[in-house]
């Protein structure tokens, strides 16, 4: 006979996983970081929110954090280990090849390096900046405020 559905050791790990929300986030990115960190990242997420993108959580047991996407695009996360991070084919259907250039340079202020191939599988990221980090705000509202603007 065929069995279907999950064995139990499956189940047993579907069950450890930890369901992140907004709260558990950013209260485990204060605990693994600092205060400001969890500011910073409170401050993205309300960024994104107030602009209408979807904001989804990760399921994973020690490593959450929520995902900011534009419809089905992700276009970045962050981590409780206060991780700002992306994937080069979240961007390469966004941003023409024209616009690649000046989308590298704008990423590059973050702290992000993209290739120059723009199909690369490529994971830039970084940890969120330490103290003072309105340079660094002002760099990812340059880049997320510019981003719709110069869609393929």
């Amino acid at each position: 006979p065929r069995v279907h559905g999950q064995t139990a050791s499956a189940q047993k790990k579907e069950r450890d996983k930890t369901s992140w929300d907004k709260s558990t986030v950013f209260d485990e990115i204060e605990s693994r970081t600092s205060k400001k960190k969890r500011r910073l990242a409170r401050r993205i997420f309300d960024w994104a929110q107030g602009r209408g993108y979807r904001i989804t959580w990760s399921s994973g047991k020690v490593y959450g954090g929520f995902f900011v996407q534009d419809g089905d695009q992700k276009l970045f996360k962050v981590t409780v280990g206060a991780q700002f991070g992306t994937r080069c084919p979240y961007y390469d259907t966004i941003v023409g090849a024209d616009e690649w250039t000046e989308f590298q340079r704008r990423m590059d202020r973050l702290g992000l390096s993209f290739p120059d191939d723009r199909t690369s599988n490529r994971e830039p990221n970084r940890i969120l900046p330490s103290g003072d980090h309105d340079e660094w705000w002002q760099a990812f509202k340059d880049v997320y405020e510019w981003l719709p603007e110069h869609r393929t």
